[in-house]
Parts: structure tokens; C-alpha cells; sequence
């Protein structure tokens, strides 16, 4: 079975997990995946495990967000770029470890990619 898990604090614990069954669809990012090679690596995956990847390659989750890791703007936003002048230029600035947060999620449909007008 492969997991999610959100870190919080409880208390006056130092911390505490809270795991549950990955979802059908949510998307792996680039340290989910590392994860899956050093369990994979040291013998920890579990045949459970294994067949959320599968389906996660099948339905395009585990590819979501490879585009948005690498910073490649998709060909949508790149064409909206072309109308205000200088708008590429401000997005090209923005430091590469921090670009800006809207367009960094992927959308799932084309039809949801669409500039409005």
C-alpha cells in the first residue's frame, strides 16, 4: 500500500503522521517518486504498493506534475505571453525556485488551459 501523510503538532508532541491510502488521481511529485526508488531499492515496496503506481501510470497521475518540476510553461500560457508586452520577461525573472503559484498545477482538461478572452 503506498500512503499520504500530512506532518502536524499535536500538543505538546513534538509531532505526529497521519497516514491514509494514496488517492485514485493525485498526483506524484519528483520526492514521492525518489521515495518509491529507495523503497524500491531497500526492499520495502509492497505488491499493494506497486499496483497504485500502475494505475498511476496508466491514468497519467504519475506524469502530472514531471512538466511543472521542470518549470516548462505550457504552449497555452506561453501563447498568452505574446499579448502583453513584457509579461514573458516577468515571468522568465521570477526566481527558479519560486515561481509564481497559479500556474504550477496542471489542469487535467485542455478546455481548463483556455485564456479567457
Amino acid at each position: 500500500m503506498t500512503i499520504e501523510h500530512r506532518v502536524s503538532v499535536a500538543g505538546s508532541d513534538p509531532g505526529m503522521l497521519y497516514f491514509t491510502r494514496r488517492k485514485r488521481g493525485s498526483a506524484w511529485s519528483g520526492p514521492n517518486k525518489a521515495r518509491i526508488e529507495r523503497m524500491r531499492a531497500s526492499g520495502l515496496m509492497h505488491t499493494a504498493g506497486e499496483e497504485v503506481i500502475e494505475r498511476a501510470l496508466a491514468d497519467g497521475s504519475w506524469t502530472l506534475l514531471d512538466d511543472v518540476e521542470k518549470l516548462i510553461v505550457p504552449p497555452v500560457l506561453a501563447d498568452a505571453f505574446e499579448a502583453p508586452a513584457g509579461s514573458r520577461e516577468q515571468w522568465d525573472d521570477f526566481p527558479r525556485s519560486s515561481p509564481p503559484a497559479e500556474p504550477r498545477v496542471p489542469a487535467r482538461c485542455p478546455d481548463r488551459m483556455a485564456v479567457p478572452e
